[in-house]
């Protein structure tokens, strides 16, 4: 028993780690979003793929999912692809539809992939804020 519990204690603040750096990616990738929702600006792209791909091994397997666009960057004038984040979840989209970019204006290769379907407009206010 007495050898037991540091490796339970370990395993909780494993855990913990885990899940604060998961909490904190989350937070900051809603906050790029926002922040180039205000300064950036909008090109509505065009989904070119829905991919999926298992990331881990064993029982830390999961599957992640990402979202490729073309659009035409409005600052370089040229046709770009945008690659989303990866997520645990798969988006409602499909190889074809409209999806909303952001691109900050001082350094046109940050951007940021909206998955949110409803933001079709800067200002739009019944868009949620990614929050």
């Amino acid at each position: 028993m007495d050898t037991v519990l540091p490796y339970c204690i370990i395993g909780l603040v494993l855990m913990g780690l885990l899940v604060g750096f998961s909490v904190y990616g989350a937070q900051r990738q809603r906050q790029r979003i926002k922040t180039l929702r205000a300064e950036g600006e909008q090109v509505i792209a065009t989904i070119t793929e829905v991919k999926s791909a298992y990331r881990g091994s064993g029982t830390d397997t999961l599957k992640a999912y990402w979202v490729n666009a073309e659009g035409i960057n409005p600052l370089t004038g040229e046709t770009q692809t945008f690659h989303s984040d990866t997520y645990g979840f798969k988006p409602d989209l499909q190889v074809g539809e409209p999806l909303t970019v952001w691109i900050d204006r001082r350094n046109p290769g940050r951007y940021a992939v909206d998955l949110d379907p409803v933001h079709a407009t800067r200002g739009n206010p019944s868009a949620s804020s990614g929050q």
